[in-house]
């Protein structure tokens, strides 16, 4: 038995009616429910709605759900069902196929959605903004500097190493920003303003042993100055290559690859921004593809550890109007200080040449050689201030004595000496020879610079054999040292003393200090300031790193015989600028025509005579005569032009550099910071704020372009005295073999 009853349902006014049919089936006592379908394509009513009372059967508008063969809940989906066709006759097909249909294909839906929405969604980038100028970018660990008028001045990335995917929590306050990255490392910065001078500290601190910290600024736009002196000195900086390498000083001769005898941990863009870094860092620096990257990283480094610290990396970003006022600024507030009762350094020195028997005597250098040295000189006619008797005097290297057998009368000889005039100064090392005398007295005092186990000291390698060098950290070894060489000092007569060496690349690996140093260029630093030092005014020493305190000569590594920047006539002026920027106004450059790889040929020595004598001091080893008497007359000339145009500049800058900490020797930018030309003039220089000088660099040359700087009008000093204006080239400007180009302020 069965029965139908057909319903109605309406669901809105405007909207079509759904019709069910519920038909009841006596099949073994089950009941089936058929439910329609929706029809679209059923043709409307009249009044709006689908017709009550028609039933179009050929559109097959039912969903059966209905049991089939005694299977108890089975569902059947038909579109080929007549309204009264027996449920037992329609064809059925299973459900289940059309179900995973179903789920499959809004699966797929839900992934291309999330892939769409991942492929176009970008999160927004959070920035951290502290002071007026420092915005970081969290997500790409990307930086901008901007000056107070809203330009961009510096950029970069910190956190080198750090991954990608991991995005950092805020952890700071309203006064600073702190980043941190959950199991990796964390970033404090923090912003200061002084007056004129706004600077950002950066302090990174890490988690992982193995992660480096490491922070790169883009060092375009802009040009950069300061870091080290350089194997092949750039000016300005962005255009070295150096790749990543620890932080200390080194001698060029020996390591070319490495920084230089001074250097300090300040680099300063034009755009007015001076980078500090913190003396505590165990620093690693590379210059590449105009990136200067900072690097802290203690692993497989001279860098002494011996807590088994993680590494810091920490660091200021000083912000200025422009390049010379942010410099003020670092040299009246960071770099050390002048005390205003030192004195100058011995002005003779740089009125009259200093004379050097190294190189030229070296091997054939005794009593003889010394005196006819000197003789030549007078007889010459050839100004002179300091004769300094260089290397191969002593019995041994490291023994504090004379060799009897070349110089039987040290004292004697000194005397002669200082009657025609001369100040005898005695060239002086801290390393000791296993051979000589000295290193067994060392030994038993254990005055030496100890090995990695400390309990011997370390062997090293330097230009002169196998040695130690002296633990100047040691009270009783600096007094022991300094005794020695006050002795021969008063046994010869000697004056004053050139301290050669002090570099980090000459204490052994692993080394042991009886004061523990924090960076490893803490021995230079006392090497100067706590040994050279007893030795002012006269004293000269080639290593610089936190002495900007102590006025005294400093003379650079050994340039070589050539015309390139490869420590040849074109570093001279870089390293010059680099040295005074970097706070040591008292450059020696030392011999004219270089020292190192042979004989300079005659022009060379000529073109670096010129350049010399408008630097602070002159030095000679290889003497004029030795080029003939037109040499010597030339020599005369130059020295003369000196005299006139030179000295009395430079002897009152001397004094005003300890007042001020103003350089003698300037960039061409001291006077015109905003003049981008200026920026990157390599070949010429100023002395104090007037006078201008540009000396032939290349070999053949007798003219040359010259820039003068900005906002100033020049009068030239080698013709006519013709006034131009500033902010011109003069190019092709006509300079003979036996001239120099320089020019006054008006």
């Amino acid at each position: 038995m069965e029965s139908s009853q057909e319903v109605l349902v309406d669901d809105q006014p405007t909207q079509q009616s759904t019709r069910f049919q519920v038909q009841t089936v006596d099949n073994d006592s089950q009941e089936h429910l058929s439910v329609p379908r929706w029809r679209p394509n059923a043709p409307p009513s009249p009044n709006g709605g689908r017709d009550r009372t028609e039933s179009n059967t050929s559109q097959k508008p039912f969903l059966d759900l209905e049991g089939a063969d005694n299977v108890e809940g089975s569902v059947k989906f038909s579109d080929d069902i007549d309204e009264e066709t027996s449920p037992a006759d329609t064809p059925k097909e299973p459900r289940e196929y059309r179900l995973k249909a179903c789920v499959l294909f809004l699966a797929v839906l839900i992934i291309a959605g999330v892939i769409t929405i991942w492929y176009f969604y970008e999160e927004p980038e959070l920035e951290a903004d502290i002071g007026h100028t420092y915005r970081l970018f969290e997500k790409t660990k990307l930086f901008t500097l901007e000056n107070i008028k809203g330009d961009k001045i510096l950029d970069g990335r910190v956190g080198v190493n750090l991954p990608d995917h991991v995005v950092p929590y805020w952890c700071g306050g309203k006064r600073t920003v702190c980043l941190e990255w959950k199991t990796y490392g964390k970033v404090h910065i923090t912003a200061k303003s002084t007056g004129a001078v706004e600077c950002y500290h950066i302090v990174w601190e890490t988690y992982k042993t193995t992660m480096p910290l490491e922070d790169c600024l883009n060092m375009s736009p802009g040009n950069w100055y300061g870091g080290a002196e350089l194997e092949t000195q750039e000016w300005p900086l962005e255009n070295v290559n150096k790749t990543m390498s620890p932080f200390v000083s080194s001698d060029l001769r020996m390591e070319p690859e490495g920084y230089g005898s001074v250097l300090d941990r300040y680099f300063l863009s034009s755009n007015g921004v001076a980078v500090l870094i913190d003396d505590s860092v165990p620093l690693h620096v590379g210059i590449s593809s105009e990136k200067l990257c900072l690097k802290a990283w203690y692993d497989r480094s001279p860098f002494p550890n011996p807590d088994n610290a993680q590494p810091t990396l920490n660091y200021s970003l000083c912000v200025g109007a422009d390049v010379k006022t942010v410099h003020k600024y670092v040299v009246k507030n960071v770099l050390p200080k002048v005390n205003s009762t030192n004195s100058v350094p011995d002005t003779r020195q740089m009125q009259f040449p200093r004379w050097s028997t190294w190189p030229y005597l070296s091997s054939t250098m005794n009593s003889t050689t010394v005196t006819n040295y000197a003789t030549n000189i007078v007889n010459n006619t050839l100004p002179h201030s300091v004769m300094e008797i260089g290397d191969m005097y002593s019995t041994k290297y490291g023994n504090f004595d004379f060799d009897p057998s070349r110089f039987p009368d040290p004292a004697g000889l000194v005397s002669q000496l200082k009657q025609q005039q001369f100040e005898v100064s005695l060239w002086v090392h801290p390393f000791a020879n296993y051979d000589s005398t000295t290193f067994v007295e060392g030994l038993r005092a254990g005055h030496w610079v100890n090995s990695a186990k400390g309990n011997a000291p370390g062997i090293v390698k330097w230009w002169n054999g196998y040695g130690t060098v002296v633990d100047v950290t040691s009270e009783n070894a600096r007094q022991w040292f300094i005794g020695k060489v006050r002795n021969i000092m008063d046994e010869s007569g000697c004056d004053s003393v050139h301290f050669d060496g002090g570099e980090v690349s000459y204490l052994p690996a692993g080394f042991v200090t009886e004061s523990e140093m924090t960076v490893p260029d803490e021995y230079a630093m006392l090497y100067v300031s706590a040994v050279a030092t007893e030795f002012r005014p006269s004293a000269q020493v080639r290593v610089g790193y936190k002495t900007q305190d102590v006025p005294m000569f400093v003379r650079m590594t050994d340039r070589r015989s050539t015309w390139d920047n490869n420590r040849g006539l074109k570093s001279v002026i870089p390293t010059t600028l680099t040295m005074s920027i970097l706070g040591y106004p008292f450059v020696n450059p030392g011999p004219v025509g270089g020292t190192d790889g042979g004989l300079p040929d005659r022009e060379l020595y000529i073109r670096w005579l010129e350049l010399a004598v408008f630097l602070p001091v002159v030095e000679f080893s290889l003497p004029p005569w030795h080029f003939g008497d037109d040499m010597v007359q030339l020599a005369q000339k130059m020295l003369k032009l000196r005299d006139d145009v030179v000295t009395s500049d430079i002897t009152k800058l001397a004094r005003e550099s300890l007042e001020t900490g103003d350089p003698i020797v300037r960039p061409l930018w001291w006077i015109a910071p905003k003049d981008s030309t200026a920026q990157v003039v390599d070949s010429q220089f100023l002395i104090g704020n007037t006078t201008l000088v540009a000396p032939i660099l290349d070999p053949s040359a007798t003219t040359r372009n010259i820039y003068l700087p900005t906002g100033h009008r020049w009068r030239e000093g080698l013709r006519r005295g013709d006034t131009y204006d500033g902010g011109q080239m003069l190019s092709d400007y006509p300079v003979e073999l036996d001239e120099i180009a320089y020019f006054t302020r008006v």
